[in-house]
């Protein structure tokens, strides 16, 4: 504390460490064991020491301090724990939390526990529980057994933290359900865009096949390659399928262009849709 109120700020980690790489580095070289940590790992890990410069500040009402604090782990928790605010907005993004939560599963839990006891409800306590609660419906499916049986029995002896824990994963539970839904809603709008526009390519080609002088319309709209490098029928639009937007739509071979599904036979109507169907059970 003495180096913050003459500094401004601290150094958590290892004294050894001062200099070498920035701080937020430093809370990248974190490996987790399978094995329990030993109360010498816990005491020196900088996460615990920030805890427990944030327990100092409450306790001499040090605001400068507990924001000094608050800075660090947000830094930390941005760049180790995926913290963003987009990076949960996907699926992806969850599950890329919640790996990079549970490579510090005894880290952040030792944190947990002793903010719990030193500051319960605090801000700092809060983050921490939530950083864990929130990726706690993923446990299950990222089939990581062993993480769930040390949570369990981590609140199993803490009857305090598990109901906070419990509070905090029905929110984050909630948000899971937000965005598996959300996933799902993108999904079906994209089999729509595929289906809509790939009817409305049929629906050209069956219009050209029922009358023949429309295959003319089948070409190029801007008809400005027509007679280029590589011949007239070049410049005929092909169907193709746009992976990045997910559509069908048409492009000419010649001059690379390509064009919405439905600005080839832009007039082409729902009757004239029927009047192909008609000459065509005529013939």
């Amino acid at each position: 504390m003495l180096e913050f109120l003459y500094a401004g700020t601290y150094w958590e980690h290892a004294e050894d460490k001062r200099g070498i790489l920035p701080s937020e580095k430093l809370y990248k070289r974190y490996v987790e064991r399978a094995e329990p940590r030993t109360d010498e790992q816990k005491e020196r890990d900088p996460v615990m020491v920030n805890v427990r410069m944030f327990a100092l500040a409450d306790k001499f009402g040090i605001a400068g301090l507990k924001k000094e604090v608050m800075k660090k782990w947000d830094g930390y928790a941005e760049e180790c724990l995926e913290q963003r605010p987009s990076a949960g907005k996907t699926t992806v993004g969850m599950e890329r939390r919640a790996r990079a939560v549970m490579g510090s599963f005894q880290r952040l839990m030792d944190a947990a526990e002793v903010a719990n006891d030193l500051v319960p409800g605090s801000e700092l306590a809060e983050k921490i529980l939530r950083t864990v609660a929130q990726v706690a419906p993923w446990v299950s499916r990222l089939q990581n057994a062993e993480k769930y049986k040390e949570l369990m029995v981590r609140l199993g002896g803490n009857s305090e933290l598990a109901l906070r824990m419990f509070d905090l994963t029905c929110r984050a539970s909630d948000e899971f359900i937000q965005v598996q839904s959300q996933r799902q809603d993108r999904i079906i709008e994209s089999k729509l865009a595929v289906r809509e526009t790939g009817e409305k390519i049929i629906d050209r080609l069956h219009a050209a096949a029922c009358d023949h002088s429309r295959f003319r319309e089948l070409r190029c709209p801007p008809h400005t390659c027509s007679r280029s490098r590589v011949g007239y029928r070049a410049n005929v639009a092909e169907p193709a399928f746009d992976e990045d937007d997910g559509v069908f739509q048409w492009c000419c071979k010649n001059c690379d262009e390509s064009w919405d599904a439905d600005e080839i036979m832009p007039g082409l109507s729902d009757t004239q849709r029927a009047s192909s169907d008609d000459d065509e059970d005529d013939g």
